[in-house]
């Protein structure tokens, strides 16, 4: 099975030019070598087909978790033969003698027992799809069969999971993948073209428009393309909430905003040094008679209260401290 490029993307690149990239090429270690520019050049983001080609990204993608993806990269020949370069019914008959024989420090791939393990049960897992068009059909039509292309100006924007993301984990799981987390996931969306991710900086153009499918609005449903969402959540051994991806940089980005977020939910919302009133709440009804939350405090500070409602509080203060300082 071959890969299948539908882009017209930019012509290959030596890694000695200067043509503006997505910020991520370059910003760890490893991730500038000349291996890994020509990855982002050729490969990332370009339109990925065939059960093959899939499968094996996907595999990658899962071998990454924890890791950086230059470390995958450098590996990548290792893991092609030790795994006859992924093809799918000669991967599902490998025994458990020669996945014992792949932890070996010779064998020149990464030896973490239970992601070796797994690369043999998402071959199975790829064989059962066949009864439903195979896993080319099956991942592509969550996009339509058009890639979502997406208007990225930061690498800190671009987020570490999507909807799209978590309902395609989790149902690679009940299919019986194994490390395919929800940001695992998106890496290999991303990396097979079903997204494009390609900063609006980066020379690397997109597919051409009549391939393309925009994302859809926040506020349409998220169930689409007749898949089912999963009801089933949680996080899972396999899950992968900590690895490093491409675009690890866009994970921390989340946190900050969210931590800022935060800070100013909470100055608004809390008093400096009273809350405490923010523990007793309430509801009471509007003038509408619609019923709305409130804050019942039950405990106010001196400075908002009255001076005759504070004096005999500031009074009994003084008397504690006294008390204590004894």
């Amino acid at each position: 099975t071959t890969t299948t490029m539908e882009s017209d993307a930019a012509a290959p690149s030596d890694g000695c030019d200067v043509l503006p990239r997505c910020d991520w090429v370059g910003r760890y270690v490893g991730a500038s070598s000349t291996t890994y520019v020509r990855y982002h050049d050729e490969e990332w983001g370009t339109p990925l087909h065939g059960e093959q080609a899939l499968f094996e990204l996907l595999c990658l993608e899962g071998m990454q978790a924890g890791l950086t993806w230059a470390q995958v990269l450098h590996r990548r020949d290792a893991f092609r033969d030790a795994f006859h370069h992924f093809d799918v019914d000669r991967v599902a008959a490998m025994t458990t003698a020669e996945v014992d024989a792949l932890m070996r420090p010779e064998s020149g791939v990464i030896r973490h027992r239970r992601k070796l393990d797994s690369v043999v049960q998402n071959a199975r897992a790829v064989q059962s799809l066949r009864d439903v068009g195979g896993l080319d059909r099956y991942l592509w039509s969550y996009v339509d069969h058009r890639p979502l292309i997406h208007q990225w100006r930061r690498a800190c924007d671009v987020p570490s999971q999507t909807s799209l993301s978590v309902r395609l984990s989790r149902a690679l799981k009940r299919r019986g993948f194994a490390y395919v987390g929800p940001t695992t996931t998106y890496a290999f969306l991303q990396g097979a073209g079903l997204v494009w991710d390609h900063l609006q900086t980066c020379h690397r153009r997109p597919p051409h428009p009549s391939h393309v499918r925009h994302p859809p609005h926040p506020s349409t449903s998220t169930k689409e393309d007749g898949h089912e969402d999963d009801d089933g959540g949680g996080r899972d051994d396999d899950d992968d909430d900590g690895a490093s991806q491409p675009m690890g940089c866009a994970k921390r980005g989340a946190l900050r905003t969210a931590r800022a977020s935060g800070r100013r939910d909470l100055r608004t919302s809390v008093p400096r040094r009273g809350r405490r009133d923010t523990r007793a709440r309430g509801v009471e009804e509007s003038a509408d008679g619609q019923r709305e939350k409130r804050r019942v405090p039950y405990h106010r500070h001196p400075r908002d209260q009255d001076p005759e409602e504070a004096a005999p509080q500031k009074r009994r203060a003084t008397q504690r401290n006294r008390h204590l300082q004894r």
